[in-house]
């Protein structure tokens, strides 16, 4: 039966900066018909990116001839390989999402094979990031005023202020003599009384007041 190559590969998202800036991390797993890992085989990629999906026009393309480890898993570094034509530089990143081509090589003989063309499904970050320049703004127009926050604790009871001036003395007030059942003796115009009631209209205690002749009940 001939001999089917199954690859299985994807973009690492981390971008790899070990060695070259210009260059992003690539993982594949080889396996045969019956599924099981092509171990510690030494095979050829050749890696074009390219605008068309059909490789034409290409920006960049290399070589790489990688080993795979004992599970059929490879890694390499786009960017870092032997360049056959163009460059990384000349990726045209912000015109629009490219694509990348994959063959192989397994030095089997049976020559390069195709595994065809697949658009990246982002642009890697640090290239685009690249070109792009970062200002300031205009300013834009102020928001609203929030919610008034809450109320903040107490402050600290204030030392005490000096004694304000003495103010004049006010004029003397009525006398006013005990709550009492009978007039007070000698009584003099203008004497207030409490009466518990023994000479009030009512019989309630109330104040009764001396205009100098007669007591008036207030």
């Amino acid at each position: 039966m001939k001999n089917i190559l199954i690859i299985i590969f994807a973009l690492i998202s981390q971008l790899s900066f070990a060695q070259t800036p210009n260059a992003f991390g690539y993982q594949g797993l080889l396996l045969n018909p019956d599924g099981y890992a092509i171990e510690n085989k030494m095979v050829d990629f050749v890696i074009t990116i390219s605008p068309n999906n059909d490789g034409s026009e290409a920006y960049f393309q290399e070589v790489q001839t990688i080993q795979t480890d004992k599970n059929g898993v490879f890694n390499f570094n786009i960017g870092e390989g032997d360049i056959l034509s163009g460059s990384m530089n000349d990726i045209a990143w912000l015109a629009s999402v490219p694509f990348i081509g994959v063959q192989y090589d397994l030095l089997n003989g049976e020559g390069m094979q195709n595994l065809g063309y697949t658009q990246f499904n982002s642009v890697p970050f640090c290239f685009y990031s690249q070109y792009v320049v970062c200002q300031d703004g205009p300013r834009g127009r102020d928001g609203m005023d929030g919610a008034p926050g809450p109320q903040g604790p107490s402050g600290a009871t204030g030392a005490t202020g000096a004694t304000g001036a003495t103010g004049p003395q006010g004029p003397p007030g009525q006398p006013i003599t005990e709550m009492l059942s009978v007039e007070p003796n000698n009584a003099q115009a203008g004497t207030v009384y409490l009466d518990d009631g023994s000479n009030t209209e009512d019989g309630l205690p109330g104040f009764r007041y001396y205009d100098g002749s007669v007591w008036i009940q207030l």
